[in-house]
């Protein structure tokens, strides 16, 4: 995170690359939406891929040379072999990176500052800040329901998928 605020800072390296091609006065970068997205899309990208490497490992490698053998190409094996062999990884992955960003807090305040809330900040700035404890903890039983829930209804879903088969 602090990586990104470093590259994203005004007289950064994006920065200092845009003005060396010509543009005279580059966009901000730094305490913007997209600031926020790329940092927590860096920081959040390995847990999504450490819940898909075990799904893919998993598939036999034989599966793809009988489906090019009886004519399907790349694309068409990717779709009709990986991505239902991949589905609950990619489920898995979801609802963990899901839940982890909403208890994001230090991306979102380094690279966002207070110009971007996220439902972790919005908590943090209602108690520490503004002394608004009703509406901070309102705020924290909400997202932990949500949470929860997503939870659950992935958990409740992947038992009714695997009792099937």
């Amino acid at each position: 995170t602090y990586g990104w605020s470093v590259i994203l800072a005004k007289s950064g390296v994006i920065d200092q690359i845009l003005r060396a091609i010509g543009i005279s006065e580059p966009p901000t970068l730094i305490y913007t939406d997209f600031a926020v997205v790329v940092g927590m899309v860096s920081v959040f990208t390995p847990f999504m891929v450490l819940t898909l490497a075990p799904a893919l490992s998993r598939i036999d490698d034989r599966l793809y040379s009988t489906a090019s053998s009886l004519g399907a190409g790349p694309v068409r094996q990717f779709r009709t072999l990986t991505l239902p062999l991949i589905r609950p990884g990619i489920v898995v992955g979801c609802v963990l990176v899901f839940s982890l960003s909403q208890g994001a807090f230090i991306a979102p305040l380094m690279l966002g500052g207070s110009g971007v809330q996220l439902t972790a900040t919005l908590v943090y700035t209602d108690a520490m800040v503004l002394y608004n404890w009703p509406q901070a903890t309102a705020v924290a039983v909400i997202l932990l329901i949500v949470v929860l829930f997503v939870v659950s209804f992935q958990s409740r879903l992947a038992r009714t998928k695997w009792a099937e088969k």
